[in-house]
């Protein structure tokens, strides 16, 4: 990816790693793991998937405390002349025991794209997951801190959004918009 708003073409699915031992001027490879979320997410949207390939970002253990909600931007498809085209990019904690990748104070806001997410605790004190603005968001294995006042799910002028998932005791909550 780069940073002069050209957006690199992908030439295959692209992984990027994730852990709290990690450092955001890593390249994202399992080796050299970025930091943060956010900083995996950027460089991940920096590429034009050309409509042929998506990113994935493995999240590796661990409890990642959140300055602000992660922002889940557009995946690029370029050669669509779309910058949304809903194609999805996924983010991966520990899908089999979530409460081990812990995102703490915000959760993951995803407006105007489309996003699966899976295997995370989310103790937040504003929202845990929250779509708007023609997105998709797709989760499980999912543990949601439902003592807040405002509850964890969260749509804000939700202009045909939509959401599908289950928590980590199975309810299944589906949300057309």
């Amino acid at each position: 990816g780069n940073n002069i708003g050209v957006p690199t073409p992908a030439t295959s699915n692209l992984t990027f790693y994730v852990s709290t031992s990690g450092s955001d001027s890593n390249d994202g490879t399992s080796g050299n793991p970025f930091a943060t979320i956010q900083h995996a997410v950027d460089v991940a949207c920096s590429y034009d998937y050309q409509n042929l390939y998506l990113p994935t970002i493995n999240v590796a253990d661990g409890t990642y405390t959140l300055s602000t909600p992660i922002f889940l931007r557009p995946i690029i498809n370029a050669s669509l002349n779309d910058w949304i085209g809903f194609q999805s990019g996924t983010i991966n904690g520990n899908l089999t025991n979530p409460e081990n990748c812990k995102l703490n104070a915000h959760g993951l806001r995803c407006i105007g794209s489309s996003w699966n997410v899976g295997g995370f605790q989310i103790d937040s004190s504003t929202f845990g997951l929250q779509a708007d603005f023609y997105s998709q968001l797709v989760f499980g294995s999912m543990n949601f801190d439902d003592s807040t006042e405002s509850g964890n799910l969260k749509v804000c002028w939700a202009t045909r959004s939509s959401w599908i998932g289950d928590n980590k005791s199975g309810s299944v909550y589906k949300i057309l918009c």
